[in-house]
């Protein structure tokens, strides 16, 4: 086939891609457009099919092909440009090179207000870590992170989320993906390469661990969180968000939360993500599943949700026996998390700061998501909304896949955050919105009012 080059329709690229395999439709994508680039069969400049026309094509959700463009993106084989969509970009010698624009990650529904950053307090915390900065941390550190962070860490999860920690079990980790992606190295490396997840769930999750090489099998999710008895069997690892499911926001039932730990207890790892365990509003969050089975339960959590995603700042709290094998993980993938930030990070959780930070945010947010949700029950009252009253997004059902697509734009093109639920399963989801709450006001729901009800 000779080079392409233009702008691609859904059609022209499957006839680029060749057949569709009947499962593995990501990799698939993946592994065949970075081929067909890297070969110079589509040439730089050429513009491809949006992600919605291509996951129609294949009959498939969306997520499953934005997962494999976001890698491709990620890896310089792509470049988003303004207008125009994906474009090939120009890889290894070739003479026609296309600009990469920095590229802006869309807005996620899931991240805090930034207008909400404790400035002062950060600046103070900030302050004392260089009036402690000593001759002894200018060296390479310890990979598992400084003593004095890992110690109230512990103590912080103790206190909060119940959690079974002393200082040396947990790992500082550049945020819940590294995390994760050091548990997939090595379960891997222990001959474990198979991870179950929730469905519908992160779709980012889903891309992160299939990028490192394991190979994910979705797990159907309820009111009452994750399926435990339709885990496979052969899973050895399964990812759950117990205290607020992401996206459905239900709660894992405490019948489901022991089933779990009997079910995996001596056979697979469990990964509790607690990615938003502290931002709960009606009560108390339940505490950490990690309490009920320390041996089989890694727990990992960050301040993205708190303080910024930017910082890359967060925890790892693993069985015993993991420790040395991941502590020699975080070694080898970049010799440890930068001190001045750790140090940062001992005294703003040390003095109460943080904790001051979360009381008064948690109260913010709260105020946001029921004005919000009270908008949305008079003005649109047929539509249901999922999930306990806590995090930084909420899900809308809507009536068909045509309304998710026109209210996923419309939004967008109103600069509020939001996903389509359906991009959020493995296969065919339910169509609904994930809509951001932490920056989003009542003026969403006058969006979605005239997606849904257009004046004549």
């Amino acid at each position: 086939m000779g080079q392409m080059n233009g702008r691609l329709s859904a059609e022209d690229l499957m006839l680029v891609l060749g057949p569709v395999p009947t499962g593995g439709i990501r990799a698939w994508l993946y592994e065949g457009l970075r081929e067909r680039i890297r070969g110079e069969s589509l040439t730089a400049g050429t513009s491809l099919p949006s992600s919605r026309q291509v996951a129609a094509a294949l009959g498939v959700a969306r997520g499953t092909v934005t997962g494999a463009l976001d890698l491709l993106v990620d890896e310089g084989f792509l470049v988003s440009r303004p207008r125009s969509g994906l474009v090939v970009a120009a890889v290894g010698g070739r003479a026609q090179a296309v600009p990469a624009p920095a590229r802006v990650a869309p807005a996620s529904p899931g991240t805090p207000d930034p207008a909400l950053f404790p400035h002062t307090g950060w600046t103070r915390a900030l302050r004392q870590a260089m009036r402690d900065l000593g001759p002894r941390h200018l060296g390479y550190q310890d990979p598992q992170g400084l003593p004095e962070l890992r110690e109230v860490v512990a103590d912080h999860l103790r206190r909060t989320r119940g959690v079974v920690a002393r200082a040396q079990d947990v790992i500082v980790v550049n945020g819940v993906a590294q995390a994760q992606s050091l548990l997939a190295s090595v379960l891997s490396a222990g001959g474990n390469s198979t991870v179950a997840v929730e469905d519908p769930g992160s779709p980012g999750t889903r891309a992160l661990l299939g990028a490192v090489g394991m190979e994910v099998l979705p797990v159907p999710v309820d009111g009452d969180g994750l399926m435990v008895e339709a885990i496979p069997a052969r899973a050895g690892a399964v990812v759950v968000t117990p205290a607020h499911q992401f996206p459905t926001g239900c709660v894992l039932s405490s019948e489901r939360r022991r089933e779990l730990v009997e079910r995996s207890a001596g056979s697979r790892l469990i990964i509790e993500d607690d990615y938003d365990a502290e931002l709960r509003f009606d009560r108390r969050p339940v505490p950490a599943l990690q309490a009920l089975a320390p041996d089989s339960v890694a727990l990992v959590g960050s301040v993205s949700k708190t303080l910024a995603p930017s910082f890359r700042l967060g925890w790892l709290v693993a069985p015993k026996h993991m420790l040395p094998s991941l502590i020699s993980a975080k070694r080898y993938a970049d010799l440890g998390t930068g001190v001045v930030d750790q140090l940062a990070l001992a005294h703003f959780l040390g003095s109460g700061a943080y904790q001051r930070h979360v009381r008064s945010v948690r109260s913010v947010y709260q105020r946001r998501r029921r004005e919000l949700l009270t908008a949305l029950a008079f003005q649109l009252p047929e539509l249901r909304v999922l999930g306990v009253e806590a995090g930084l997004h909420v899900v809308i059902e809507l009536p068909d896949p045509g309304a998710e697509a026109a209210a996923v734009d419309a939004l967008t093109a109103a600069g509020m955050a939001c996903h389509g639920y359906s991009d959020t399963f493995d296969g065919v989801g339910r169509p609904g919105v994930v809509l951001g709450t932490a920056r989003t006001g009542v003026e969403a729901i006058g969006v979605l009012r005239e997606v849904l009800h257009p004046k004549n």
